[in-house]
């Protein structure tokens, strides 16, 4: 009896060490968190109210032509424009403004800024010379305010500052330019580089990463009916620190869940 009551004891204590430890690690992780979040908000913010505030008499087109150019603005005094910080715990926001990002950091900068207006996005992962995200660019869903109308994609290039139009200014998705390709290149900027063609292929999410969790995650997507060829999971988690939120938060409920469980218990 008595050694049952200490190996209670000691269950008990290992309990309330692993309670306290949890709540402190999650309640740190989530006061950290809402500190760089409120940080990134700030600056995106910031950045959207310009854009908003620029002369557009285009409608969604112009709002996203405004967006680009501003990132691309942006692309030329980066440090100065971000005040020497350059410690931004998301990995597109410290590699765009540092310059030490390419063209994805360009794209999920862009599609940053682009949903913080309330558009959806696509991060588009080309096939360049056989290589998959040999370059990165971005699809743009311009019917924001009208969801029961049909989605009308934009295929935009973020680092070369173009969006891909027809020649009575229409949107054109990834998939029309391919098709056009040979109708597009014409229409292309100077600097852009001409081994960056659609008709290589494309893809939104890279189901192979995680080798057979994320083929198994797609294969059971396309079970249930979910849009997996078209779905970007970048994009969808384009908002870091909202994400690592939610998780720091959960793990916290389920801490006291336990908590409250195991002191229910005795």
């Amino acid at each position: 009896m008595k050694d049952l009551l200490k190996q209670t004891l000691r269950r008990s204590n290992i309990n309330r060490l692993l309670f306290s430890f949890f709540s402190v690690l999650f309640l740190t992780l989530i006061l950290l968190e809402l500190k760089e979040f409120a940080r990134t908000k700030n600056l995106v913010d910031g950045i959207v109210n310009k854009i908003i505030a620029q002369p557009n008499t285009e409608g969604e087109l112009g709002t996203v032509k405004n967006t680009l150019a501003t990132v691309r603005k942006l692309s030329k005094p980066r440090t100065d424009f971000f005040g020497g910080e350059l410690n931004y715990s998301d990995d597109y926001l410290e590699a765009f403004f540092s310059g030490s990002g390419a063209c994805g950091m360009y794209s999920l900068f862009t599609c940053r800024l682009l949903t913080e207006m309330g558009y959806e996005c696509r991060v588009v992962q080309q096939q360049v010379q056989g290589t998959w995200g040999g370059h990165i660019t971005l699809e743009v869903n311009l019917n924001r305010f009208n969801t029961a109308q049909p989605d009308r994609w934009m295929l935009v290039d973020p680092l070369f500052n173009h969006v891909f139009v027809d020649s009575q200014h229409r949107e054109l998705s990834a998939l029309q330019v391919k098709a056009q390709w040979p109708m597009m290149v014409a229409k292309l900027p100077a600097e852009y580089d001409a081994k960056y063609n659609y008709q290589q292929g494309f893809r939104y999410t890279n189901w192979d990463k995680l080798g057979f969790v994320s083929r198994a995650a797609y294969n059971f997507g396309k079970l249930i009916g979910l849009p997996m060829d078209t779905l970007s999971f970048r994009a969808i988690f384009i908002r870091q620190h909202f994400w690592n939120l939610a998780i720091y938060s959960m793990g916290l409920l389920i801490t006291l869940f336990m908590g409250l469980r195991i002191r229910l218990k005795r």
